[in-house]
C-alpha cells in the first residue's frame, strides 16, 4: 500500500468546479449523480491517474471511467426523476479508499488524501 500511496503522491491533483446535475441508475440498485457536461481536467487526471498505475504495475478496472458519486445502493428504479438542481463541487483533492463488502453492505475506509 505504501508503493501505491507514493506513486499516487506523485500526480498532479487540479482544482476543478463540477457542476452536478444528472440522475441515473445502475443494476443492481445503484442511483448516481453526475455532471451535466464532461470535464476535461477530471478525465485528464482520470487518464494521469491509470498511466501512472500502469507504469507502477497496479491492476485496476479498465472499463470507462464514468465520473459520478453514489447516491443510494439497493435502490430501486423511480418511475421518474425529480428536477436535479445544479449541484456545483469544488474538487481540490482526491482521496484513496479501501471498500469492504459486508452485511450491512460496503463500509469505506479512507486510506490517504492526496492535494
Amino acid at each position: 500500500m505504501a508503493e501505491l500511496q507514493a506513486a499516487l503522491a506523485e500526480l498532479p491533483v487540479p482544482t476543478l468546479r463540477l457542476a452536478l446535475g444528472e440522475w441515473g441508475f445502475w443494476l443492481p440498485g445503484i442511483a448516481w449523480l453526475a455532471p451535466r457536461q464532461p470535464c476535461d481536467a477530471l478525465m485528464a487526471l482520470a487518464v494521469g491517474l491509470r498511466d501512472l498505475l500502469d507504469e507502477h504495475g497496479f491492476r485496476f478496472d479498465r472499463k470507462a471511467f464514468r465520473p459520478h458519486i453514489t447516491l443510494i445502493r439497493r435502490a430501486r428504479r423511480p418511475a421518474a426523476w425529480p428536477a436535479p438542481a445544479q449541484l456545483i463541487w469544488m474538487v481540490r483533492e482526491f482521496c484513496l479508499f479501501a471498500s469492504q463488502p459486508g452485511p450491512q453492505g460496503v463500509q469505506y475506509r479512507e486510506l490517504a488524501r492526496f492535494a
